[in-house]
């Protein structure tokens, strides 16, 4: 089967809401091949973050020295309108198996490219599918900020809920709603599913994203552990309360485009 005719699937997600659990799934099964990390290549041209990373990439190439990997060498290329969409096609090309139809790679960051970088994905994958998993807003913020906290080892509370309410209101990863609107203006609705971190670990969403990527069912690892976060900081009543009313805008989408469908763990302000 050529490339061209498999299933090319991209996943997407809030960070921290269960994406490096669900890319080990993947990776464990035989019948899809998925990338065993982040590829962060729209995110290279596109996003918030674009030009973080294209400077990233353009330092090390300014060094003299050769692109260390593939996959360096294609993101570089990506940026500075050479082939970059070819070499991520032939990425794929030489490694996904003949007998493999469904393929693909999920990034995070990727919930932040907008309409702009879902057209690229698509154009250089016509059939494509997207998934993305959301997770409670204000409980996706507060995981990010204990892994900050967690991978810089301190212990600084007091410091970080000084500043935790700017850090909301300054927050992008949990507008849901931004990624929703522009990701259905380049993509099929009936292309993408929405999935949801409170109700990832069942059989009954594992089997739903399984017929999404038309593949059989096979069992996941629910007791499987992947990037915990630290243990939680006490946060007030009223600081959770503000902090929850800077995401009132995602709530408030997220409540009308997905009704009864929502977990029943999110709460708004």
């Amino acid at each position: 089967m050529e490339l061209e005719q498999k299933r090319f699937v991209l996943g997407i997600g809030a960070q921290k809401a269960g994406t490096s659990w669900v890319r080990n799934y993947l990776c464990s099964r035989h019948d899809v091949y998925f990338t065993p990390a982040e590829m962060h290549f729209f995110d290279s041209k596109y996003g918030p973050t674009k030009t973080r990373r294209a400077n990233r990439l353009l330092l090390k190439r300014s060094a003299g020295k050769p692109p260390q990997s593939e996959l360096l060498k294609l993101k570089l290329d990506y940026i500075q309108q050479e082939n970059g969409a070819a070499s991520y096609k032939e990425f794929f090309r030489a490694r996904v198996p003949e007998n493999t139809g469904v393929f693909g790679e999920i990034t995070p960051s990727y919930a932040l490219i907008g309409e702009a970088g879902y057209r690229a994905a698509r154009e250089i994958f016509p059939n494509i599918r997207v998934f993305f998993i959301m997770r409670d807003p204000a409980e996706r913020f507060y995981s990010q900020i204990r892994m900050s906290r967690d991978r810089h080892q301190k212990n600084a509370t007091r410091v970080l809920q000084s500043k935790l309410l700017l850090r909301a209101k300054n927050d992008h990863r949990s507008l849901y709603d931004s990624t929703i609107r522009d990701l259905e203006r380049a993509v099929p609705q009936e292309n993408v599913l929405y999935l949801f971190y409170e109700k990832l670990f069942q059989h009954e969403t594992m089997e739903r994203f399984c017929n999404f990527l038309g593949v059989p069912y096979v069992p996941a690892d629910f007791e499987q552990v992947v990037n915990a976060g630290g243990q939680r900081d006490h946060i007030s009543d009223d600081l959770d309360k503000a902090i929850r009313a800077c995401f009132e805008t995602t709530y408030a989408f997220c409540r009308e485009k997905f009704g009864d469908q929502l977990p029943k763990e999110w709460r708004w302000p």
